[in-house]
């Protein structure tokens, strides 16, 4: 019998990381050693660049060394952007004969994150269709297997309806203007999350986007010409923040509507978020990348984790039309997707008035889950392409 895969895992701390993917590998058999380095490192320190950073590459690197002296170890599996990684690091990996995959899932929105590895990973892991061509005409070498759900964390609870629809997720980019329209449409969608419960203040803006060291906390460490690229992203961002407060062109915030209020929510935990799936009639997604200001040279929308974690736990999930879920689900038989605002609305009202029939969607994208939509599913697909052994 051959010897399991044996594969070094780290990641930036994130709690659905640890729930779908590291625990789908545990569970696949595989030799996995992961290196948590959360509770001794914080990456948004002043400094994490000129310090902490390189203890925790070299914390990586002797992990990688000593697994690799056990037996050897066949694929580095990492999930950070520029700002994680001396890249020195990981040509001193791939001098091993490791090969090393960067996965990435927000590529198209932030192909300026990652952008600085390309050359130094063998591969790079993206979920995103037109994600792949953004990374070869770069030179690098990217895979494309997509997001997923791990049903061990991701299923139905026996529990009344409470809601007509919720949303987890922060406030941002167009998301404000859509709720508004959908609340005043008398559809009693919650919201839960960073800043809709908040009332913007032009101080509290300045505050978050420009004071100077926190710009150079920021960009410190990624050279001159992409620090001077992105501080005029984060200018276009404070732009749209203050037109945003004035009214000029976008929706109020939501939080200064008082009748809006009983349906704003601050964020609630990964249980929490699994539970209001089986509790709302709809699960509402976003598929829109960034801010308006992010977006002067076309609209982005992508496949988002959401449209796998809601029909994984049973929900009803209502997420903006795009054909590339077309490879993933039978559209308006599996999972609901909408056009426009109007078009939410409009069929937001026709399954809340048939419960049968969205019942039986949510049946049946549940079902599809399970049977395409697993993080082992998806490991399988990877190591398929990486033309990795079995394990």
């Amino acid at each position: 019998m051959p010897e399991p895969l044996h594969i070094v895992f780290s990641s930036h701390p994130a709690e659905w990381v640890d729930k779908n993917m590291v625990d789908s590998l545990r569970g696949m058999g595989v030799n996995l050693a992961v290196y948590d380095w959360r509770e001794s490192y914080d990456f948004y320190s002043s400094d994490w660049i000129a310090s902490q950073r390189r203890k925790m590459n070299q914390g990586l690197l002797e992990l990688v060394k000593k697994e690799h002296k056990k037996t050897p170890v066949d694929l580095l599996m990492t999930y950070f952007w520029r700002r994680h990684i001396d890249c020195r690091i990981i040509e001193e990996i791939r001098g091993m004969g490791i090969r090393c995959v960067n996965f990435g899932c927000n590529n198209l929105h932030q192909f300026h994150l990652v952008k600085p590895l390309i050359g130094h990973y063998d591969y790079h892991w993206v979920t995103e269709r037109d994600a792949v061509k953004l990374f070869t005409d770069a030179g690098g070498a990217a895979v494309r297997v997509q997001l997923g759900a791990n049903p061990k964390y991701y299923s139905p609870i026996d529990v009344k309806k409470r809601y007509d629809m919720t949303f987890t997720g922060s406030c941002y980019g167009e998301r404000s203007g859509v709720f508004n329209k959908i609340a005043r449409a008398g559809i009693d969608l919650h919201v839960f999350g960073f800043r809709w419960n908040s009332k913007r203040s032009f101080h509290r803006i300045m505050g978050e986007q420009l004071i100077p060291w926190r710009i150079f906390n920021k960009y410190q460490g990624v050279g001159l010409a992409t620090g001077k690229e992105e501080l005029i992203r984060q200018l276009l961002e404070t732009e749209h923040l203050v037109r945003r407060l004035g009214g000029i062109g976008f929706e109020k915030w939501p939080a200064n509507y008082p009748e809006f209020r009983p349906l704003l929510h601050e964020s609630v935990s990964f249980e929490q978020m699994v539970r209001l799936f089986s509790e709302s009639r709809i699960s509402l997604n976003f598929s829109a990348c960034g801010n308006p200001s992010d977006m002067r040279k076309g609209r982005l929308v992508q496949v988002k984790l959401r449209d796998f974690e809601a029909p994984m736990s049973g929900g009803l999930l209502f997420t903006e039309y795009q054909d590339e879920l077309s490879e993933f689900f039978n559209i308006d038989k599996e999972i609901v997707c909408y056009h426009d605002t109007a078009d939410l609305i409009e069929k937001a009202k026709h399954f809340l008035a048939e419960p049968e029939e969205a019942g039986a969607i949510s049946i049946a994208g549940r079902a599809r889950s399970l049977r395409n939509h697993t993080w082992q599913k998806r490991f399988q697909e990877l190591f398929s392409k990486l033309k990795l052994r079995a394990s």
